[in-house]
């Protein structure tokens, strides 16, 4: 562990260079007494840095000043798991006996004194803290303190403090990090079934979930940092035009969502229908990009289709039914008066032949207009014994004009041994 000491140094023994200082007694040929120097100064000598690792260290602390700070340094010292130095408050001296950091050492057990002169017939102390803040008490502190225990005084430990502090925040802010990318790899790659991807203003891919990954048949590392319309439309500029208009553009332009529908072309050249939205991302009330959420929706459009086409059957049925009972009108006339006119011919006479060819046909026109009929009421189906080969001649009634159009001859080799079957 590295340790940061700012001394306000009066000359004391010190080494005679800014290298690594030793806990414990410094080594004879390198240790100088400034006291003893030919100008014997005692000014200001100003701030010195001094800087020491710790490995493996028990370090014995004593605390002058009992405050809440103390009681601070005690809790932190208590909670915190060192590592490479094994630090423990053995001493606190405190004028006040009421001061919290005081009363705790009393309650831990811990040497607790109203003098702090007594620290200096301990032998185990390494370092003495000074939290009054007093620079007298520093002084005293120097001039009386074995050559092998370290002072820090309250500004330093002050500093140590923030230091702290700040380490404390990062870990919570680390923390808070790992916390924040697991929701959003959940959001990203397990809740939105979607595919995603987040991209930057020019274009570029900042992210991309897994299931649109897997849909591309491509790795991460093959995507992050490519353009957006390489990858997902293979092209070599932004998307544009009717059929593929580019809704980052709108988004980067507004700050707002934008939303369109793309149309694509499977491997067999069936349209594939996408809808693809754009979400700002926003720093400092500026867009620095966006997230693009498509969908395939060509199972919806079909839907839909396929609905608007049965409505369309539903509406020719109506007007189906409507047209059928205007066409049995005539139908009837038609032949009930061929029919009157037979009665009055003899059945070898021409004419009569000719009549019979007009009921034979008036007869199927109706038959037509009566299947048209039941195929416009739209009526439940329900289950009953049917001869199946009355339904083969109806459906082929129906749908025999259709057939020629096609070019297609349809031809009937019905069983008529088959029994009711229960349709």
């Amino acid at each position: 562990m590295l340790w940061f000491s700012w001394v306000n140094c009066r000359p004391r023994r010190l080494l005679g260079s800014l290298e690594p200082l030793w806990y414990g007694p410094a080594p004879e040929d390198r240790a100088i007494d400034l006291a003893d120097t030919k100008d014997n100064t005692t000014s200001n000598c100003g701030t010195l840095f001094l800087a020491h690792t710790i490995r493996g260290f028990d370090m014995k602390i004593a605390v002058v000043g009992g405050g809440k700070r103390c009681l601070a340094l005690l809790k932190i010292i208590e909670r915190h798991r060192f590592q490479e130095v094994s630090p423990e408050v053995v001493a606190v001296a405190d004028v006040d006996e009421t001061a919290p950091g005081y009363q705790e050492a009393a309650a831990r057990g811990l040497h607790v004194t109203k003098d702090y002169n007594d620290f200096f017939r301990r032998t185990d102390l390494d370092l003495i803290i000074e939290l009054t803040g007093d620079l007298d008490v520093f002084n005293d502190i120097l001039d009386k303190k074995k050559r092998n225990v370290r002072v820090i005084s309250e500004k330093t430990a002050q500093l140590f403090w923030e230091i702290a502090r700040v380490s404390t925040l990062q870990k919570k802010t680390d923390q808070e990090l790992q916390e924040t990318q697991a929701i959003y790899r959940a959001v990203m790659n397990q809740l939105i079934q979607e595919d995603v991807m987040v991209i930057a203003y020019d274009y570029r891919i900042i992210d991309i979930n897994d299931n649109l990954l897997q849909r591309l048949g491509l790795a991460r590392e093959e995507v992050i940092g490519r353009y957006c319309y390489e990858i997902t439309h293979h092209q070599s500029s932004p998307c544009s035009g009717e059929q593929h208009p580019c809704p980052l553009v709108q988004t980067l332009e507004t700050s707002k969502h934008s939303q369109t529908v793309h149309v694509h072309l499977d491997k067999n050249k069936n349209e594939l229908y996408y809808s693809i939205s754009t979400y700002p991302l926003m720093e400092d009330k500026e867009v620095i990009g966006a997230i693009e959420i498509s969908r395939d929706i060509t199972a919806d459009i079909n839907r839909e289709k396929a609905m608007m086409q049965q409505e369309k059957l539903v509406s020719i049925g109506r007007l189906s039914a409507g047209v059928a009972h205007e066409i049995n009108n005539p139908l009837t006339t038609i032949l009930t008066t061929a029919m009157l006119i037979q009665e009055d011919l003899a059945g070898d006479d021409p004419t009569y032949q000719e009549l019979e060819t007009v009921v034979k046909e008036t007869l199927r026109c109706r038959e037509i207009v009566t299947n048209l009929l039941e195929f416009a009421r739209q009526t439940k189906p329900s289950k009953g014994r049917q001869n199946i080969n009355d339904i083969v001649h109806e459906s082929v009634v129906l749908t025999r004009k259709q057939a020629v159009f096609k070019d297609v001859h349809l031809s009937q080799r019905l069983d008529q041994s088959v029994p009711p079957i229960h349709v």
